[in-house]
């Protein structure tokens, strides 16, 4: 899938970030955080425009997720629940909201960030407020956004040192393997 996402990205740009992040916040499993990485690491688009497309996605996603989940309340949990994988994700994530309320949706978006999509259907079915969902889910999508996108410009600038280095070592680690290989054949022969 993330082969079909780079091809995607080098055809319609930016859009398909933003597509990304959308349909991963709803809880696909479409690898946004890598995509955000990558396309800030290759340098064809700006640190802001990686990091304003996948904010919108991650928005437009969330308030989607929520909707869904506010109109459809325990119904879509109990679902959610018994779908292969989710049900520890839906439990972590009501007992998050339950405990830290708003701060449950900020930790998703920055630190516990697998968990996001499970906590944005829980905030909805249990009656979160629009409102506070929505300013604090923004906060942290603009954290994750900012920071990934950063990362990768970050590791971008670095990347030709980085391969450098790791041709450098590829080189020594043959040179050290040929040559104990020839050691141990020396020594075989030589009994």
């Amino acid at each position: 899938m993330t082969d079909l996402l780079f091809s995607l990205l080098n055809s319609y740009g930016l859009w398909v970030l933003f597509g990304s992040a959308m349909i991963a916040s709803v809880g696909a499993p479409v690898p946004a955080s890598i995509l955000v990485m990558a396309s800030a690491a290759l340098g064809e688009f700006t640190i802001w425009q990686v990091a304003l497309f996948a904010f919108g996605g991650l928005i437009v996603g969330d308030q989607i997720a929520f909707q869904i989940a506010r109109r459809a309340r325990q119904p879509l949990i109990a679902k959610l629940a018994k779908a292969r994988g989710a049900s520890t994700g839906i439990q972590q994530a009501q007992r998050l909201i339950k405990q830290r309320g708003g701060f449950a949706v900020l930790l998703s978006r920055t630190l516990l960030s697998p968990i996001a999509p499970y906590v944005t259907y829980s905030a909805g079915a249990l009656g979160m407020k629009w409102l506070r969902f929505s300013g604090v889910a923004a906060i942290g999508a603009f954290f994750w956004a900012a920071s990934y996108a950063w990362l990768g410009n970050v590791f971008g600038a670095q990347l030709a040192g980085v391969v450098n280095c790791l041709t450098g070592l590829l080189l020594v680690c043959a040179i050290c393997g040929f040559s104990l290989f020839a050691v141990i054949r020396r020594v075989q022969f030589a009994r």
